[in-house]
């Protein structure tokens, strides 16, 4: 026991021993308080999917994000001009300059070369990383952009492309342009039904190298294939996107076939291949197809030596890049689809009136000062994309827009307003969407335009519904203050600088021929208009009846009412239509309100039995155009009827700049189920 004792003691000495050999502990520190963990950046935005597709609803009228950057910015958009396709593709971005100015953004409109090709667009891409730029937008037109494109991503610089697109997955935010093998479908499609499945056709394609364009020959090739497997394809050459050479091509392909039966045109310069078949004096015998509305091409569709042409909104392809990248850079804001596909409309001599209209040489601005002749008509070429004259006024300015928001329609009209509200911040002007009741009439805005002249504001843009108006307009005129009108307007003689809108009385006529197509010169129509004081009703209406009488008069107009540009209204005069006549055919709409009328329709059981025809793109409406309720409706550009007045007020006030036309006519698109893809997206 005892030895157990000494050796406990020893191993307690040993332990001492060792312990008093280590290196003593620092004494402990008093706990400091952490310093909170530095916040964490927002994440960007996920991007859409790279292959997601669809149409945006603000196609061409998307809109700034209101919110001031942190720093100036640049973004750059390179594009290019080597054929008239480019023209509306530049007005485009530099619609969006003029809206992105107001928020410290520059957008610069940079041609590389002549050419889509990586080599030409790739080292641009590198100058812009070089310089800095915050955005990028450009066009990928072939599989050699990838690393340029990537590279600048990965530099922090968001890029977007336009027009053309490579199919290889890179690090771009968005695309915007046409879905391009469905075009070229379309066009094969359609040169099937021309040449009835036989005969030969020549390929004059821009590129080969940019798939753009091989994806149109591809989709092109694809549907004859499918479609007309007996015509032959006796050729493919490139232009290189030049007429001229699109011309000798021309030429050489009917010397070479003398039996040719049609051209397609992929890309630019079609107009050169279609003044050869028309030289030859082989118009209606060499069918031809091809692309865009440029004044070159469309004046051959026009005397019907191109069958059709096909668009892509390039106004949009240029303008909306830039306004979709900087609300990504202040907001982070992303498009619900990374490919933006753009309206593609087939436009043939027979339906060209709706989506064309002749340049006239004569359409410079009026001499400064001096205010165009009051029933003068144009469309003109810059409906609503007009920008301010690049001129600060003398003082700050208050332009008054009074409008209505008793229907749908008038939401487009507003959001106009708004964007040229926001146009012309940067030129110290406000302008004010002002809405004085819910009806058109001068008992309602006529009190609206004297509230305005003892205001004091620096111009007045106003709906004028009837002759009532007159004494209104002309006591602002007669104080100093310029008046515009637009939506409606008196056909009475009055000082009113400029009217904005649709030819009504055109529209009518639109309507009724429809109606006579679809009723086959037999049955019984109701009308509800909106109402019976309103000039621009009775215009349609007149219009509208005027056409029955000379296209279908056996059809019989069974009654005429006015609902107030109301649904709810229409929906139980349409009923009461119905039941006071069961057999009738057809219910027209002048104005507000036409879903009513479809839904009573519907709920009766009576689609396609009893045919509607209606105005304007309002989603309730386009709705029962979809399901084949509606068989057509008729567009009059609302957005540009809330847009160009005021920026074309401003110019007239700061610069004495008037449009040529006292009429500006706006376009009036027929929509029906097998085209309402064009026109129109269903709300999500």
């Amino acid at each position: 026991m005892k030895r157990v004792f000494n050796l406990i003691a020893v191993l307690v000495v040993i332990m001492m021993v060792l312990s008093a050999c280590q290196t003593p502990a620092a004494p402990t520190q008093p706990t400091q308080p952490q310093a909170p963990a530095a916040s964490p950046q927002p994440q960007a935005p996920a991007a859409p999917k790279f292959d997601s597709m669809g149409s945006a609803p603000d196609e061409g009228t998307v809109k700034p994000v209101d919110k001031q950057p942190s720093k100036p910015l640049r973004i750059a958009v390179l594009g290019l001009e080597n054929n008239p396709f480019w023209i509306p593709v530049k007005q485009g971005t530099q619609a969006a300059a003029d809206a992105l100015k107001a928020y410290n953004t520059t957008v610069e409109w940079i041609v590389p070369g002549d050419q889509h090709t990586a080599d030409v667009f790739g080292k641009a891409v590198e100058a812009a990383i070089t310089k800095q730029y915050d955005a990028i937008a450009t066009i990928a037109g072939d599989a050699g952009m990838v690393p340029y494109i990537n590279k600048a991503v990965d530099a922090g610089i968001p890029v977007a492309t336009f027009n053309s697109e490579t199919a290889q997955q890179n690090k771009r935010l968005f695309f915007v342009g046409a879905d391009l093998y469905l075009q070229g479908q379309t066009a094969g499609e359609n040169m099937c039904k021309v040449l009835g499945n036989k005969g030969k056709v020549a390929i004059i394609t821009g590129f080969f190298a940019v798939e753009a364009h091989e994806l149109r020959r591809k989709g092109f090739e694809d549907a004859l294939a499918k479609n007309c497997p007996d015509v032959k394809i006796v050729g493919r050459v490139e232009n290189n996107d030049k007429g001229d050479v699109a011309y000798t091509q021309a030429n050489d392909f009917m010397t070479a076939n003398p039996d040719l039966s049609a051209i397609y045109v992929t890309a630019g310069g079609p107009f050169g291949a279609a003044k050869a078949i028309e030289e030859a004096g082989r118009t209606g015998q060499v069918h031809m197809i091809s692309f865009d509305f440029v004044d070159e091409t469309m004046q051959f569709v026009q005397k019907g030596v191109i069958d059709g042409t096909i668009g892509q909104d390039p106004f949009a392809q240029g303008h909306d890049p830039a306004i979709r990248l900087f609300n990504y850079i202040v907001a982070g804001q992303v498009p619900q689809y990374a490919r933006l596909v753009t309206k593609a409309d087939f436009v043939t001599k027979a339906n060209i009136d709706q989506f064309w209209k002749p340049s006239t040489p004569a359409q410079p601005t009026a001499p400064a000062g001096q205010a165009p002749t009051f029933d003068s008509m144009c469309t003109p070429d810059d409906e609503g994309t007009v920008k301010p004259v690049d001129k600060q006024p003398s003082k700050p300015l208050r332009i008054a827009v009074l409008g209505l928001e008793n229907n749908p329609f008038w939401i487009p009209v507003k959001q106009g307003t708004q964007a040229a509200a926001d146009a012309l911040k940067a030129y110290n002007t406000t302008v004010e969407w002002i809405v004085p009741g819910d009806q058109h009439t001068a008992d309602v805005f006529g009190k609206a335009v004297e509230a305005a002249i003892t205001k004091q504001y620096d111009a007045i843009a106003t709906i004028a519904g009837d002759a009532g108006m007159v004494p209104y307009i002309n006591k602002a005129v007669d104080a100093g203050i310029p008046v515009a009108t637009f939506n409606s307007e008196t056909a009475q003689q009055n000082k009113r600088l400029f009217f904005v809108g649709a030819d009504l009385y055109l529209q009518g006529q639109t309507a009724g021929e429809n109606m006579c197509k679809v009723l086959g010169n037999k049955g019984k129509v109701a009308i509800i208009t909106g109402f019976f004081a309103v000039e621009a009703h009775e215009l349609r209406r007149k219009g509208f009846e005027d056409a029955l009488a000379k296209n279908c008069p056996d059809v019989k107009i069974v009654g005429r009412v006015e609902n107030n540009d109301k649904g709810d209204v229409a929906y139980t005069q349409a009923k009461d239509f119905m039941t006071a006549n069961p057999n009738l055919s057809g219910i027209y709409v002048t104005a507000g309100g036409p879903f009513g009328a479809a839904k009573a329709v519907e709920e009766a059981g009576k689609t396609g039995t009893i045919h509607m025809v209606s105005f304007d793109f309002v989603d309730e409406t386009m709705q029962f155009v979809q399901k084949g309720v509606i068989d057509a409706t008729i567009g009059q550009d609302p957005f540009a009827q809330g847009h160009d007045p005021a920026i074309r007020l401003y110019n007239w006030i700061v610069a004495q700049q008037a449009p040529t036309c006292g009429r500006l006519v706006t376009r009036a698109d027929v929509v029906t189920k097998d085209n309402i893809s064009q026109f129109w997206t269903p709300p999500k």
